[in-house]
């Protein structure tokens, strides 16, 4: 087998893993109860709309954190393969208050 398509005892190792700290999170969010809900179908219309509040809030920040996360780590020089927490400065854009409109419901299914 070519050098390059050869895989080691570590990847395969890596992917078990990966896949039991999967179902570990399918697991626990299954049992959450408005998650769960959701997936599931039998959310009420306010639950499901604060799971969707969150979760748009949550996709929103994301990449404004991982951002953060990834300059930080950059000018610190962390190497691969590092497990410990490299804590920095944050950088994200505040946004305030007066400009977050209030949550309705009127018009939802």
């Amino acid at each position: 087998m070519p050098a390059a398509t050869r895989r080691s005892p570590m990847d395969s190792d890596y992917v078990c893993r990966l896949r039991t700290e999967s179902n570990a999170l399918v697991d626990t969010l299954d049992g959450h109860p408005i998650v769960g809900a959701v997936v599931r179908g039998d959310a009420s219309r306010d639950d499901y709309v604060r799971f969707l509040w969150s979760t748009y809030h949550y996709v929103r920040w994301s990449g404004t954190l991982l951002a953060a996360t990834a300059e930080g780590s950059s000018f610190r020089g962390t190497r691969c393969g590092t497990t410990e927490s490299q804590g920095g400065p944050l950088s994200a854009q505040m946004i305030p208050s007066a400009k977050v409109k209030a949550m309705t419901t009127v018009g939802l299914a």
